[in-house]
């Protein structure tokens, strides 16, 4: 009895033991998965506080990717997409890695740099060596068009004009000291555009790059620039106080206004420059020097593309010298452009009436174009300056409202009268042309020198054909019914709209089917014409295509670009007619990147819109086909509120 009293004692010990420890352990399993679930919930809910970037990782850990294998979407992303096209995989893969921006008011002041002359530094190991070298996108596999050794990686979406990192100087004091400050030219070109500008702090092993907030290139540096052992992280807030230069610039002496080109950018060379005044903040400003000007080759400002006769990379120049404006090198080796602003026309635009007396007494009514300008344009002003002789081709023939002389051709026989008569002057509506001693009296061309000592002309609009943005038309997709404010800005102004743009720009009633209602009107989108003397040259980028081959490519191409059925046909209608009318058998067409597009003519629109698809064409007659070479499209997806965009450069 008293043997199996122990016993029952034992076991019910044993009992009560299993029992205390089965206790233990449902409670820890308890724990865990409350506390993984509240993590999650607390993930989530910084995710889309932050983007679905974590900030400490991405400032602690900053991308450390040691292989290319990082750029792929990760195994379980893979699986879920396994039935997504290989455009969305590689837009989620390229999403994940886009730097986190962290901000960071951070002033860097006078004399916390240590700036040196511009100096190329070796390749940093940043990213691919042939991202670095410079390469092409093989969109359509066609090794016959280029040579394989040239292929961009098969991971790399665009192509790449080449890489270069120069050191511009050294912060010796604050926040960042001892980091170098190194230029990054980027070379990505995504569609026909060029290389950009990034500045980037480098110690040892840390890169900081400074960015905007919501800037695009944050998805570049993160996906392509990201090899080696490197810590990166992006930053948005951080000035150089030397570096900050006014939108608006004054010449004391002259009274001359310059207007700053925040668009051009490149380093400062004098090659083709000469002084044109100085500045008491600013210092040394410069200017084009047109006398046998001859393009500015430097190696800071040279980029790399492909030769398509020669199969191979070859070295090019980006030359913003030859734009005839005004030029202050920055402490940091880049440069700052400006454009004088000519106070002899009554509004600030392309063109103007030209503010004149004329010698007969009568007051100048005529609009003149005051500068090269278009849907983009390649010079900030005509100089003529030595190739026109003053004394021997030009007299006086008035006087601006501040006294200055006006100067016209003298007779017909010169040189750059019959120029112009000839080849330039064309009767608007196909009218008779007048004799040239009629087109004199016209006073076709008015020349002017300025402040500097430059002879600058100005053309009559009654004799040039006006070359614009033309007709960019607006369509507008709300999901549901509302009131929509558009604004599109072209720096040089609105010449013809329907319906006619207000000072506030259009306020519609949308529809969802496109139906535009203003004042009791139906419109089926938003016509406009303008003008831009934002910097703009036709890409080398694009497709040689037939005049019987038309209807068929811009069906192609422009369906690619996002448009619907009824927006291509509408395109056609338009533009066909107006590439084929000097009936040339064959057509080079390209169209601009949306961030050129940006640039030339802002839009905005409220409520803010969920897509917005922007075309902009861009062509040139051909007499014979030549070669060519197309870019990668990506066909953007429709949601939500749509806009859509599409127009071309008159000819």
């Amino acid at each position: 009895m008293a043997i199996n009293k122990i016993k029952e004692k034992y076991f019910l010990g044993i009992s009560l033991l299993a029992v205390f420890v089965a206790g233990i352990l449902i409670g820890g399993i308890v724990f865990v998965v409350l506390r993984d679930q509240n993590g999650k919930s607390n993930a989530n809910k910084f995710q889309t506080e932050t983007g679905a970037v974590n900030k400490k990782t991405s400032a602690d850990n900053s991308l450390k990717r040691k292989d290319k294998s990082d750029l792929k979407a990760p195994s379980d992303i893979s699986k879920k997409a396994s039935s997504k096209s290989d455009e969305d995989k590689f837009l989620a893969s390229f999403k994940q890695h886009t730097l986190y921006i962290s901000p960071e008011n951070e002033i860097i002041f006078k004399g916390d740099v240590r700036w040196q002359k511009p100096e190329i530094l070796k390749d940093l190991g940043l990213t691919d060596k042939r991202i670095y070298n410079g390469c092409v996108y093989n969109n359509n596999n066609s090794h016959s068009v280029i040579n394989p050794e040239y292929v961009c990686p098969d991971e790399f979406k665009g192509e790449s004009q080449g890489v270069q990192y120069i050191k511009v100087g050294k912060i010796i004091k604050g926040k960042f000291k001892d980091y170098d400050v190194i230029i990054l030219k980027t070379g990505y070109i995504d569609g026909p555009g060029w290389y950009d500008w990034v500045t980037m702090l480098k110690k040892d092993k840390k890169v900081t790059f400074l960015l905007q907030n919501k800037d695009v290139r944050a998805g570049i540096l993160g996906n392509y620039f990201n090899k080696g052992d490197y810590e990166v992280n992006a930053l948005s807030g951080v000035k150089f106080e030397e570096l900050n230069f006014p939108d608006v610039m004054r010449d004391d002496k002259t009274g001359a206004v310059f207007v700053r080109d925040k668009y051009t950018q490149a380093f400062f060379d004098n090659t083709n420059l000469k002084v044109a005044f100085q500045h008491p903040i600013y210092g040394t400003v410069w200017m084009t020097n047109p006398i046998n000007y001859k393009e500015t080759k430097s190696e800071l400002n040279s980029y790399m593309g492909y030769d398509y006769k020669n199969k191979k990379i070859v070295k090019k120049y980006n030359d913003i010298f030859g734009r005839n404006g005004f030029y202050i090198r920055m402490p940091n080796g880049l440069t700052v452009a400006y454009k004088l602003r000519l106070d002899i026309f009554d509004k600030v635009e392309r063109s103007g009436i030209l503010q004149a007396i004329w010698n007969d007494g009568s007051k100048n009514v005529n609009y003149y174009e005051e500068n090269p300008s278009g849907c983009g344009s390649g010079s900030y002003v005509y100089n003529e300056t030595g190739e026109v002789d003053i004394k021997k081709d030009l007299v006086p023939i008035g006087k601006t409202i501040k006294g200055d002389v006006l100067y016209g051709y003298a007779d017909t026989s010169s040189e750059d009268f019959n120029k112009l008569y000839n080849e330039i002057y064309h009767p608007h509506n196909g009218g008779k042309k007048k004799s040239k001693e009629e087109f004199l009296a016209m006073r076709p061309k008015v020349f002017w020198i300025d402040p500097y000592g430059r002879l600058l002309a100005f053309y009559s609009v009654d004799i040039i054909p006006m070359a614009e943005c033309g007709k960019p038309v607006i369509y507008l997709y709300p999901k549901q019914a509302m009131n929509v404010n558009v604004q599109v800005e072209p720096n040089q102004g609105i010449s013809v709209s329907e319906p006619k743009y207000s000072k506030n720009g259009w306020n519609v009633f949308a529809k969802p089917d496109g139906e535009l209602i203003l004042n009791d009107k139906k419109y089926p989108y938003l016509f406009w014409e303008g003008a831009s003397d934002v910097f703009y040259r036709q890409s080398d980028r694009g497709w040689v295509v037939s005049k019987k081959e038309l209807n068929n490519f811009f069906d192609d191409k422009l369906k690619q670009l996002g448009l619907i059925q009824k927006e291509i046909d509408d395109f056609k209608e338009f533009w066909i007619p107006k590439m084929t009318q000097n009936n040339k058998p064959y057509y080079f067409i390209t169209f601009l990147s949306q961030r050129k597009i940006n640039q030339l003519a802002p839009l905005h629109i409220t409520p803010k819109p969920d897509t917005v698809i922007r075309i902009m064409m861009d062509y040139k007659e051909l007499e014979q086909k030549e070669e060519a070479y197309g870019f990668e499209i990506r066909t953007p997806k429709r949601k939500g509120f749509t806009v859509v965009e599409w127009g071309g450069m008159l000819k």
